[in-house]
């Protein structure tokens, strides 16, 4: 079991990385850092690399342990509910409730700069909208010459 708590508390620290590598990428675009976004976008693949490759061990531990048991449900929590080693188990259960956190965390992020991102992507339209209207006026010598916002 201790290598499956070990697992665990390392998916959870690349889970934790992932979140504040997120926020980070998050508060670039609210500042409009590109450049920094752009590399804190290429750490991500890697820790989405690392994450799955943490994912993929803890699942073949579970997995082993499973078998050794001689179970045929497959998931740490068929373990748990047959495993003698109270304190074991306990730490097991802690390390998951923490990871769960750290994962809901990193959720919240990237569903925020996803939300982010749309409302962006909303916002340039509009803007876009608004120059091909005025183009289009220009053209049909609507309402004098035209006039472009400087922000536009």
């Amino acid at each position: 079991m201790k290598e499956i708590v070990e697992a665990i508390q390392s998916l959870s620290s690349v889970y934790e990385v992932l979140a504040k590598n997120t926020n980070l990428i998050f508060n670039a675009l609210k500042t409009k850092d590109y450049k920094t976004k752009d590399s804190l976008e290429e750490q991500l693949q890697e820790l989405y690399a690392l994450k799955e490759r943490a994912e993929i061990y803890l699942i073949h531990l579970v997995k082993e342990k499973a078998n050794s048991l001689n179970l045929d449900d497959r998931r740490i929590e068929a373990i748990l509910d047959i495993y003698p080693n109270g304190e074991e188990k306990m730490l097991v259960q802690y390390e998951l409730e923490k990871m769960l956190s750290k994962i809901q965390q990193f959720q919240f992020y990237l569903k925020r700069n996803i939300e982010f991102a749309k409302s962006f992507i909303e916002v340039k339209g509009k803007e876009l909208e608004f120059m091909f209207e005025a183009v289009q006026r220009e053209q049909y010598q609507m309402n004098g010459p035209m006039l472009l916002n400087e922000d536009l």
